[in-house]
Order: structure tokens, then sequence, then C-alpha cells
């Protein structure tokens, strides 16, 4: 069931008064109510639109990533950082498995050209784990 308008407008007053960190993905072009918000520029870390300075890392307006996506020197955080809290994010706001909420943030963060090739990495190492031989070796006598 969606949030009532109410309760989205007090999640969205909280966040900017950054009592709560909003570490929700934004996908490209597609804002929280589903309305395109290709005007500001977006965090390539995570999507979220950064329309003020102040949405910059570091408040610097040439910074690609957002507040949220990096540390007061306007540093990228690492990656492991942020997919957990952006998986423990979506299990707290989807209601999903551990292992659903990865999948989820996974695919996610293939769009975004921070994590792209990290993401690729893991998805690679995740599918050569997971995988069994074809073939298992015989024993001698």
């Amino acid at each position: 069931m969606p949030p009532t308008p109410t309760v989205t407008a007090a999640w969205d007053v909280r966040v900017k008064l950054r009592l709560i960190p909003d570490i929700r993905i934004f996908t490209p072009d597609v804002g929280r109510s589903g309305v395109g918000l290709s005007l500001a520029s977006r965090c390539e870390s995570c999507g979220m639109p950064m329309p003020t300075n102040e949405d910059h890392g570091a408040h610097d307006p040439d910074n690609p990533y957002c507040i949220h996506c990096t540390d007061l020197d306007g540093k990228l955080l690492p990656f492991e950082k942020k997919f957990d809290e952006l998986v423990a994010s979506t299990m707290d706001t989807r209601w999903m498995s551990r292992e659903e909420a990865e999948r989820s943030v996974r695919e996610q963060l293939l769009q975004m050209p921070a994590w792209r090739s990290k993401v690729e990495k893991l998805m690679a190492k995740t599918q050569a784990t997971t995988q069994t031989p074809t073939q298992t070796p015989s024993a001698q006598s």
C-alpha cells in the first residue's frame, strides 16, 4: 500500500532536515512520485536528484555524488558501505528478505555509473560460486 501524502510529506521534511538519511535509490529520470526529474543533475552513485549545491557532496556543484554517498570531504563512500545501507533500507521499506533486497539493489546499482563495474564483478563472482560442476571427478580405486 503506498504511503499517504501526509506520511510522504513528513518523511521528506525529516530527510530535508537531515533527521533521517534518505538512502533510497532513485532510478534515472524517475523520482519517488514517478514523475520525471530530468532538470536536476543526479548522483552517479544512487541516482538522487541534486537540484541545489547543498545536495552535492561537500556542497560542490561539480561533485557528481550526493551528500548521502560521500564523506564530509566529498569523496565517494566505499561500495560495501553503500551496498549494505541500501540493502537494509530496501528490506525495511519494501519488506523483502535479505536475498531479494540484495538482488534488487544489485540490479538498480547496475544503472549507476559509479558502481556498474563493481556490481558486474560481484555478479560474476556470485554466479561462479553458485554454479555446480558438470562433472564430478571419478574415485580412483
